[in-house]
């Protein structure tokens, strides 16, 4: 993926790598203006959470950084559940901060 050169973006590419079967994002490259990599990610387990199939653990590595990620992992998920339209106010946003 290449952004216009009007968008207001951080990354000038991403090279995202997709399950052919299912769709699933399971690895991506993330490049800075100059084109250097800056940013891996791998996505694993898949699994189903609620009514679909996804990846529940996910890495984030630094290119320039050896021994280092963030990772994330989705014990439980809820999809298209209602949410009430007083949950965006700017006051609610106060209490949860």
């Amino acid at each position: 993926m290449i952004p216009k050169s009007t968008a207001a973006v951080v990354w000038s590419k991403v090279i995202v790598c997709i399950d052919k079967i299912g769709f699933l994002e399971l690895h991506s490259r993330f490049y800075d203006e100059d084109g250097a990599l800056i940013n891996i990610m791998n996505s694993y387990d898949v699994k189903m959470m609620h009514d679909r199939i996804i990846p529940t653990r996910f890495e984030m590595i630094p290119a320039g950084k050896k021994g280092y990620r963030t990772e994330m992992i989705y014990k439980n998920i809820q999809y298209n559940q209602p949410i009430e339209d007083n949950f965006f106010s700017t006051d609610k946003m106060k209490i949860l901060t």
